[in-house]
């Protein structure tokens, strides 16, 4: 996974600033013991995830709680907290979060492009 990364990365950045990457955090769960997963412990979801925005510069952190992760998270940034759900009618579709999470995404990133 961390050499398609990397491949994709150095690929990718003859894009620049126009470049996102949506990666999926799920990934650590093979690197970091359960007990400090972020999705373990509720209470600390918000403050964890801004630690990780500072330790490792990005601009926003997609939480969320392993038993709601596919109905509901939490866009988390340096100052603000962004909830997306489902509603009842969506889960009954089928409806994946990521069909609500990805165009909030793209919309924050071109406003960065923007602002900068």
């Amino acid at each position: 996974y961390l050499f398609l990364l990397r491949s994709v990365t150095k690929i990718m950045s003859v894009l620049k600033e126009n470049a996102m990457y949506y990666l999926a955090a799920a990934v650590s769960d093979f690197f970091i013991p359960a007990q400090k997963m972020l999705e373990t412990d509720p209470a600390l979801l918000v403050d964890k995830s801004r630690l990780a925005l500072t330790r490792y510069g990005h601009q926003i952190v997609i939480a969320n709680l392993l038993t709601t992760r596919k109905r509901e998270v939490v866009l988390i940034t340096r100052d603000s907290e962004f909830p997306i759900k489902l509603t009842e009618d969506e889960i009954a579709e089928d409806k994946e979060i990521e069909s609500k999470i990805i165009p909030e995404l793209v919309t924050r990133h071109h406003e960065w492009i923007r602002d900068a």
